[in-house]
């Protein structure tokens, strides 16, 4: 049977991309021992669904349809780099957002349909980022990089609207992920 490995996004739009670039060269350039994501990968992760058989698509996309309807448009604002799991021992790096009760409402609502069909509930409490790095082996970060907590970060003010929110399809590849947008849903003006 065939997998599809499955994700459900918001975009961000071209002029956030244009301001958060300048942001990651600048992190490129001081931190050692990362691998960047790219800037055509960027994206707010609602709900990662993992390996799913492809004969299930449908029924995503009709719960996300379902969805859709409950929710008007709304605006993210981008806020400060922050590190997953946490600063002391960084996997991620990544650009958060500032809370917003729409997108968590979203992310639960998304959540809950779809454990109805059989997904799991994801146990950590839903936190919208935006992923700009990744660190493999985090004692060599730590190595070389052992000043990185009191590092200067240029500060990014830039608000978005979302209108939409999309189901994606991930493929791993050796140059890194590429995605490919299968639905999109429609929030209501």
């Amino acid at each position: 049977m065939d997998k599809l490995r499955l994700f459900v996004a918001i975009d961000i739009d071209r002029e956030g991309i244009d301001k958060i670039i300048p942001l990651q060269k600048h992190l490129a350039e001081v931190l050692k021992d990362v691998r960047w994501t790219k800037e055509d990968t960027w994206h707010i992760t609602i709900k990662f669904l993992g390996e799913v058989k492809a004969s299930l698509l449908d029924k995503i996309a009709h719960c996300l349809n379902e969805i859709k309807n409950n929710f008007s448009a709304f605006t993210l604002e981008l806020d400060k780099l922050d590190f997953f799991p946490d600063a002391r021992i960084p996997r991620v790096i990544f650009l958060g957002l500032k809370e917003c009760l729409e997108l968590k409402k979203l992310a639960g609502e998304i959540e809950n349909k779809l454990a109805e069909i059989g997904f799991p509930k994801e146990k950590r409490e839903f936190h919208g980022h935006l992923t700009l790095g990744r660190i493999k082996d985090t004692k060599k970060f730590l190595q070389s990089n052992p000043k990185y907590r009191d590092m200067q970060v240029p500060s990014i003010q830039y608000s978005f609207d979302v209108k939409e929110f999309h189901l994606y399809k991930s493929e791993l590849k050796k140059d890194g992920p590429s995605y490919t947008r299968l639905f999109s849903f429609n929030l209501k003006s």
